[in-house]
């Protein structure tokens, strides 16, 4: 063979490996599309079946709620299954008023009318991914269909703002029961129920009403061919989050504290103290109402520690739906130091009691080594006092005073707080 050509032969070694080698990933790859073209057509298939039976289930639903009568249909819920070719599938069938001049349920005083019935029916399958399959209509009830005997209870649902709150589940007990979930206008309507007392709850999850409520209940009486139309602010809850400090004569520093009130103008009730009596140097509150104006947040659990009564500023927190809002308290301290004569007394107990109205009794405190309370910081107020060291007890300061006013940020020095028991009496402590 010419040299030539041999050394031709040796240079395309290995191409017809490669060449064959291409040609199986390219069968592969083609092989592949067609497979995925054909599981591709048969899950559309597949969904187009599912979805053909959900449509004549739905339309089966329709038609079965038209043959009942509107008493029948007045507020009318119900889930049903059917299984076709092996597959269930679920019929959830519902009636629901609505309002003549807006086609949906509306709870405005003034245009809340149960006019119409407009009856759905909606099919899922397990594993589907579409939407639900829904068939909807309108029903008008025949002249007479109801008598004086019912009534219908339009329920808004709003927030902070007066908007519509949707999703929120609505419950009606009394002579008859209901769940329903409020639309897109955070309204329920239910139509032509018998007269009579009921009880409306509602609930969703992180939300609450004004006073801190999160299934707030609230009742209603239904009266004869009327709408009654009974309204609930609700929304999603935020927190306070307080920290204590302070004053060690210089600076503040970070002190604790038992409790703390938060009050908002808006509120008609006031709220319970937040706290559980042991001390903390910061305390998040359950969840409160996101008013569009702040809490005033004060130490202490009774409106005679608000600083405000005092000519001091209150702390304010502005919460947000979901937010928290972090708030820094101030309580005054009070320096009071036990001694018998010149030598300072450890392990003293005091007792402080607050004088304005509805303040009582602080958790007892003791002294340390330089006869100086452990701790010094307490909420804004007039406090009366008992120390007991011993078979000894005191209610006087060194200046024969029996009451300690704790009134100033700074609050008060030893010099104005010293309990001397070298005077006291023989006694208990209350």
């Amino acid at each position: 063979m010419d040299p030539i050509a041999r050394q031709r032969l040796r240079e395309e070694a290995g191409f017809a490996f490669i060449e064959v080698l291409v040609s199986a990933v390219l069968v592969v790859l083609v092989s592949l599309g067609v497979y995925a073209g054909i599981d591709g057509a048969s899950f559309t298939s597949g969904i187009n079946k599912h979805r053909s039976v959900a449509t004549e289930l739905a339309q089966q639903d329709q038609d079965r709620m038209r043959a009942m009568t509107v008493a029948e249909l007045s507020n009318y819920r119900a889930t049903n299954t059917a299984t076709v070719g092996g597959v269930t599938f679920t019929i959830n069938s519902s009636a629901s008023w609505v309002t003549d001049s807006t086609g949906s349920a509306s709870c405005a005083a003034a245009s809340a009318q149960a006019n119409y019935l407009r009856i759905a029916s909606s099919v899922t399958w397990p594993r589907m991914t579409i939407p639900p399959i829904t068939i909807e209509s309108i029903t008008a009830p025949p002249n007479g269909s109801f008598g004086p005997g019912q009534g219908s209870l339009a329920v808004q649902v709003r927030d902070r703002n007066g908007a519509g709150v949707p999703g929120v589940v609505t419950t009606l007990t009394g002579p008859q029961g209901y769940t329903d979930t409020a639309n897109a206008n955070g309204c329920v309507l239910w139509g032509y129920l018998p007269v009579g007392n009921y009880n409306v709850a509602v609930t969703k999850a992180g939300y609450v009403d004004p006073s801190g409520a999160s299934a707030p209940t609230k009742p209603i009486g239904v009266v004869g061919e009327a709408t009654t139309t009974l309204a609930f602010d609700y929304d999603l809850g935020g927190q306070i989050n307080a920290q204590y400090q302070t004053w060690n004569g210089s600076a503040a520093v970070a002190a604790n504290g038992t409790s703390y009130t938060a009050s908002n103008p808006n509120l008609t009730v006031p709220l319970p103290p937040f706290g559980d009596g042991q001390p903390h140097a910061s305390f998040l509150s359950s969840a409160v109402y996101p008013f569009t104006v702040a809490y005033s947040v004060y130490a202490g659990s009774c409106a005679g520690a608000d600083p405000t009564l005092y000519s001091q500023p209150a702390q304010t927190a502005l919460v947000t739906p979901g937010g928290l809002a972090n708030v820094t308290l101030r309580e005054p301290p009070i320096n009071l130091t036990v001694v018998n004569g010149a030598t300072p007394v450890s392990g003293a107990t005091v007792k402080l009691t607050g004088t304005a109205a509805g303040c009582g009794a602080l958790p007892a405190r003791t002294t340390g080594a330089t006869g100086l309370l452990t701790d010094v910081a307490f909420p804004y107020g007039t406090y009366t006092f008992c120390v007991q060291s011993g078979t000894l007890k005191q209610t006087k300061t060194t200046t024969n005073a029996t009451t300690l006013s704790d009134t100033t940020p700074t609050g008060i020095a030893a010099s104005g707080a010293t309990v001397n028991m070298a005077t006291g009496t023989t006694g208990t402590c209350p």
